[in-house]
């Protein structure tokens, strides 16, 4: 033939290219005819189609930096396809495709705000390490036994309230705002009896201590170190439960300023009640270790007061302070989200569970190695930070 396509070949060659030609002369009368109405029409079916596609995405992450990518992903590139397919472009396609694989700014910030925020969160005990050193051996080893003991009880409680992450991000990608009011009124519940929990096991620590075998002189003093902290249970994990509403909707700012501020004031604290301070006259007596615990207490809660003050705006939208919490069927709600939080809850346990048994091995090995191991610690902490934040918004 002409073409150089013989017999039934070159019949479907002919009509394919019959068919596209038919196509495109419809879709361009077709557009033609409608005009404005035409494209205005498709750019909506596009962008809600994009929308409920890369929405339920977002929601099956299980952690907010994941929703992050999949909603607000999703709105760019719903963005970009309706700016594309209104202006009639050629290239919405390979730009669509470009702003799914090119790396996006914001991506970029939300990485270092979760970097911020997960150190921001250890600084406190690794800034009472570093300031209690000079005390010695026994007070530095008592500080590392009491603050990786504080922690592993810390991180247990916000792994049971953890099913507030992926919960909250499922409903902000859902636009179900009402969901995201109870998620965060049954975490503020589920607060309330995680930390009655960690206050007991904080006070009991002791007895624990004297069990696996710790140096008697620097096992006393970590317990009373416990003793301290114990008071800074509630405040820990009711930011927590502010910070998973938060951090599953995209709100990282309010974070990194609350952590920021509460860090300084914890450094400012610690040298003053560790070495003691006398100011125009008003004598703060030094307290050594136990002066690094009260610091640590106390900024915590400012920590929490902070983020109240700087979210006001977010938590009162989501109804944080309306009305009571003791009504019966959200306390039910509470339960269940503890519930669905307890495979969280056990693999941060086990997860840092294995810091703790080093440092209980590094103490039955006497307290100048508990001491290296103080500082070693601190070191292996703040490396473990970068990968977790970079790794949550993956």
């Amino acid at each position: 033939t002409k073409n150089g396509l013989g017999g039934l070949d070159g019949l479907r060659g002919r009509r394919c290219r019959h068919r596209y030609s038919r196509a495109s002369r419809s879709e361009a009368h077709t557009s033609l005819l409608l005009g404005d109405a035409f494209r205005r029409s498709t750019t909506v079916a596009l962008s809600r189609k994009t929308n409920l596609r890369d929405k339920n995405l977002g929601s099956a992450s299980p952690r907010a930096g994941g929703c992050g990518r999949g909603v607000a992903g999703c709105r760019r590139r719903s963005r970009l396809v309706a700016v594309s397919v209104a202006s009639g472009s050629a290239d919405a396609a390979a730009a669509f495709d470009a702003s799914d694989k090119a790396p996006r700014a914001d991506d970029r910030v939300q990485t270092l705000q979760m970097f911020f925020v997960e150190l921001g969160l250890i600084a406190m005990g690794i800034v009472d390490t570093l300031m209690v050193g000079h005390l010695g051996e026994s007070a530095l080893a008592a500080a590392s036994l009491g603050g990786t003991t504080t922690w592993l009880v810390v991180v247990t409680m916000m792994g049971l309230v953890g099913a507030l992450d992926p919960l909250t991000s499922q409903a902000f990608g859902a636009g179900d705002s009402m969901a995201i009011k109870q998620h965060l009124r049954s975490g503020m519940r589920a607060s309330l009896f995680l930390a009655a929990g960690g206050m007991l096991t904080m006070l009991g620590a002791g007895p624990l201590f004297a069990l696996c075998g710790q140096p008697l002189e620097h096992a006393a003093a970590a317990a009373a170190y416990c003793r301290v902290e114990a008071w800074g249970m509630l405040p820990t994990v009711l930011f927590q439960t502010f910070r998973l509403s938060l951090m599953g909707t995209n709100l990282f700012g309010t974070l990194v300023s609350a952590i920021a501020a509460a860090n300084i004031l914890n450094v400012g604290l610690n040298q003053m009640l560790i070495n003691g301070v006398s100011v125009m006259g008003i004598s703060v007596p030094a307290m050594g270790l136990q002066g690094a615990a009260w610091a640590t207490t106390i900024s915590r809660w400012f920590l929490l007061g902070f983020l109240l003050l700087f979210s006001r705006r977010q938590l009162r939208e989501r109804g944080a302070f309306s009305g009571p919490l003791y009504k019966s069927g959200d306390w039910t709600r509470a339960v269940q989200l503890v519930r669905k939080g307890l495979p969280i809850g056990a693999q941060m346990l086990t997860e840092f569970g294995a810091f703790a048994a080093m440092s209980l091995i590094a103490g039955r090995c006497g307290t100048t190695a508990a001491a290296g191991h103080a500082i070693l610690q601190c070191l292996t902490d703040i490396s473990y930070v970068l990968p977790l934040g970079i790794g949550a918004l993956g």
